[in-house]
């Protein structure tokens, strides 16, 4: 369920009370400053207060009257919203008010009338496309994912990336000769959270706009043969079937092999779903120089090309260590790069948020030192992953109302042991598989040594990582 930030003039409390009694009915939490029991509380530093709500919403639903209008904090915090990137749902609440600072970011609004039937079933209806695609979270979800990337229908369990999410949404959303090109690397080192900032952050965010559909995120060595072209056309066919286009593989692969082509199918795609513009998004890019075949690497670069000439945008994430020879293969094709947007390893405070936000949506307790322990022994940030697959460890089994062991984590041997053992069993497993000894299973894991058993958490993330995942970490 979605976070809603009610802004509202102080003579309008009465509606803005109404509207979040609708949406709390729904499981939406909801900030409203003049609410008795959640509101502000005495004593509260309130431009800070209402600051840190901003920041931690998912969405601002603004209740638009005469009186909003004339008010100055009510303009303050739309400003806000839309330098933050934060999704904004305008509620007409008088008849023909609107407000000058909504009209160039907004495309989609309710309006209250008579009972409010339909302005309430527009605002959860886009609370709803908020939520991952309507894939609402239950107790039965994962709370941490582990060393997988978080998906689209995760994006409740997501934290620590917010700000980074409206900043890339912001990219995309800027037009196109501004946006700098036809791609948008998504760039940092492995194990940093690319995967998981694209899947669980930006998508959602776009999805949930009207103008915008977003494919299911392509990874250029998903299909049997590790033709990034035929796992497109999978894409592109899935996505207009479910749009009612009685579409095929094969005569979307035909289309797409014409000149010409993929702009069609776009466009057809597009006025079926009654949007502006399409999201491609390419994930673990590296994949196009390791895993792709040069003519299929090249074919699929060159539809790319022709495509974001027109209403599609498309991100890529890549490791660091990629980014020049990803660049070199656009280049020859004559695809633009945009400026990276480089993603940082996570700071102490946004750990917190990783660790406590995913067990508080869930009804899990984490005990305050505990918390500082897994802080602390993920170092600095580098060994997100490491730290991924120690809560997933740790909440394994636990129930809302439960909490995560500290004893457990000592049992598991940390941060550091939990993958180590792991890795250990991997390997185990690996040389009864194979039948080959330890040397020549760990000789196929590029950077292995014996010494990484025993090295800082930082350090092993990576190489650890990949021996469990061959896919790659979040």
């Amino acid at each position: 369920m979605a976070q809603v930030f009610i802004s509202h003039a102080s003579a309008d409390s009465t509606v803005a009370s109404s509207v979040a009694g609708w949406l709390r009915q729904e499981g939406h939490e909801i900030f409203l400053s003049g609410d008795p029991e959640f509101g502000m509380a005495t004593g509260d530093a309130w431009r800070q207060r209402l600051l840190d709500e901003l920041f931690n919403a998912d969405a601002l639903l603004a209740v638009v009257t005469q009186e909003f209008r004339e008010s100055e904090w009510c303009a303050a915090e739309i400003g806000a919203a839309l330098v933050t990137g934060l999704r904004i749902l305008p509620l007409l609440a008088e008849p023909a008010v609107s407000s000058p600072l909504l009209s160039s970011a907004i495309t989609q609004q309710a309006v209250l009338e008579d009972d409010g039937t339909t302005a309430r079933a527009r605002l959860l209806e886009a609370l709803r496309r908020m939520d991952g695609a309507g894939v609402a979270t239950s107790a039965e979800q994962v709370v941490y994912p582990g060393l997988a990337a978080f998906t689209a229908g995760q994006v409740r369990m997501f934290f620590g990336r917010t700000a980074e999410s409206r900043r890339l949404a912001g990219r995309l959303r800027a037009p196109a000769d501004s946006a700098g090109g036809g791609l948008l690397p998504v760039v940092g080192p492995s194990g940093c959270g690319k995967s998981s900032l694209v899947r669980a952050g930006l998508a959602p965010l776009l999805d949930a706009d009207p103008d915008w559909l977003v494919l299911a995120p392509l990874v250029p060595a998903a299909s049997p043969n590790t033709d990034p072209g035929v796992e497109l056309v999978r894409l592109l066919t899935s996505a207009g079937r479910a749009r009612g286009l009685l579409w095929t593989a094969s005569q979307v692969a035909d289309t797409v092999d014409r000149p010409g082509g993929i702009t069609r199918l776009v466009a057809d795609l597009l006025a079926a779903g009654s949007a502006r513009y399409l999201l491609i998004v390419v994930d673990q890019a590296e994949e196009l120089l390791t895993r792709t075949a040069d003519t299929e690497c090249r074919r699929f670069v060159t539809v790319l090309l022709e495509a974001t000439g027109g209403p599609v945008r498309a991100v890529a994430t890549v490791r660091s260590d990629y980014l020049d020879r990803l660049m070199s293969l656009a280049d020859d094709i004559g695809l633009p790069i945009g400026d990276p947007f480089l993603v940082t390893p996570l700071g102490p405070e946004m750990l917190q948020w990783v660790i406590t936000g995913p067990a508080r949506r869930a009804g899990i307790t984490v005990d305050e030192d505990l918390c500082r322990r897994l802080v602390a022994d993920t170092g600095s940030g580098e060994a997100l992953p490491l730290l991924a697959f120690v809560l997933a460890e740790l909440a394994e089994g636990v129930k809302r109302g439960g909490a995560l062991s500290g004893d457990l984590y000592d049992r598991l041997g940390g941060v550091q042991g939990a993958l180590a053992r792991q890795a250990d069993a991997a390997l185990a497993a690996a040389t009864t598989a194979t039948g080959r000894g330890e040397a020549e299973v760990l000789a196929g894991w590029r950077g292995w040594s014996p010494s990484m058993r025993t090295v800082r958490p930082a350090a092993a993330a990576p190489t650890l990582t990949s021996c469990l995942s061959r896919s790659g970490p979040s």
